[in-house]
């Protein structure tokens, strides 16, 4: 076998190992980030009702998420500094905050 062939088959299993990773960010995205945010969030960071100009329900992808990166550490830093959600709201248990500002770092 023709060393470029040799080189690149041994390097296709390696280039799907890394493209796992995203896809496991959107499913974990999908089906835990956004139950979060419906729970905590969108009752005043709608499209409907943006509190603070912030809309959280726009975010329907990972990739819509990449896309505007600066709104998350903002959310990040709210979460951090206790000032979201507001004292008199529903508030994250330490588990689900974890999660959240875990993976707002990851992406």
């Amino acid at each position: 076998m023709p060393m470029k062939t040799l080189a690149l088959c041994s390097l296709l299993p390696a280039l799907l190992f890394l493209a796992r990773p995203a896809r496991a960010a959107t499913a974990d995205y999908q089906k835990e980030i956004r139950p979060l945010l419906g729970e905590f969030c969108l009752k005043c960071h709608s499209t409907k009702d943006h509190k603070g100009d912030l809309d959280l329900e726009r975010f329907k992808s990972l990739d819509a998420v990449k896309r505007d990166a600066k709104v998350w550490l903002q959310v990040e830093e709210q979460l951090e500094l206790g000032e979201m959600p507001p004292k008199d709201k529903p508030q994250l248990s330490s588990a689900q905050k974890a999660k959240l500002v875990a993976w707002v770092r990851g992406t």
